[in-house]
């Protein structure tokens, strides 16, 4: 009889234990279930657990919160944290965690206080349990875009079979970014060279960029702002901006399509 009831105990320690380990798979609780933070991921991972994508987070200062997709395992590194209903979409398997509550806190943040890193690095933990911060490269490695260090923000080019300058301009929002803006010459010049001749739409609207700099000619090529499109005399907004090898003009925002564009994500 005494030897029944230490099985029976071992047992059910064993699904006890067993349960826990598979109904809490991540380290933090959830602050929101089957919905993600739409438009400011600035890194995102991919094939990794729950708790290594809270990991991934912690480490970094300017990671604010975090989508997890338990199904496909991907894993959303925000630079923002949002209590606004409008800035979730609906997703199945995914849970949101805003980290503020667990930022600075010696038991949940490797690199607390003092010992925090600045944005653009991210803390690693030596074998002496010394802590570093080492700089962050994969702030450019979400889904293909490249460094401009000048300025220090990644661009991604992005072919279409087309979309709107309003449709583009959402699709850069939808990961974090924005379209481009090109305010010196030296970053036209680069860009000229990561395009090779392709024409994209620009973040360019009304003769402001997204950044919010007016909008001025310095550029050694042909350029018209008119707020004018006489292919699409239809469309109520005629100011935004598209850029091709020899030339930069406004055109519809609305109606007339291009195949691309070029997203920009600032560190």
């Amino acid at each position: 009889m005494e030897v029944f009831t230490v099985v029976v105990f071992l047992y059910n320690v064993g699904v006890a234990y067993f349960q826990q380990c598979t109904v809490r798979t991540l380290r933090v609780d959830a602050d929101k279930n089957g919905v993600r933070l739409n438009g400011y991921t600035y890194i995102t991972f991919s094939n990794i657990g729950p708790n290594a994508c809270y990991n991934e987070c912690i480490r970094r200062t300017k990671c604010h919160s975090f989508n997890y997709n338990s199904i496909t395992r991907r894993c959303d590194i925000n630079k923002m944290t949002s209590s606004s209903e409008t800035d979730f979409v609906d997703e199945t398997n995914c849970v949101y965690v805003d980290m503020t509550q667990y930022r600075g806190d010696s038991y949940y943040d490797p690199c607390p206080g003092s010992d925090a890193c600045v944005e653009g690095e991210f803390c690693q933990t030596l074998k002496d349990d010394k802590k570093i911060c080492n700089r962050d490269v994969k702030e450019c490695e979400v889904d293909g875009y490249v460094r401009y260090t000048k300025e220090n923000v990644c661009l991604k080019l992005v072919s279409t079979s087309g979309l709107t300058w309003t449709s583009a301009r959402t699709v850069c929002l939808d990961e974090g970014a924005e379209l481009v803006s090109i305010t010196t010459l030296e970053k036209m010049k680069f860009m000229q060279n990561l395009l090779k001749g392709i024409p994209i739409w620009i973040g360019l609207r009304s003769k402001r960029w997204m950044t919010g700099d007016i909008f001025q000619n310095i550029y050694t090529m042909p350029v018209q702002l008119n707020d004018f499109d006489g292919g699409y005399r239809t469309d109520s907004d005629a100011s935004c901006g598209f850029l091709t090898s020899t030339s930069l003009y406004d055109t519809s925002c609305n109606i007339r399509q291009q195949h691309s564009f070029v997203c920009e994500i600032v560190l």
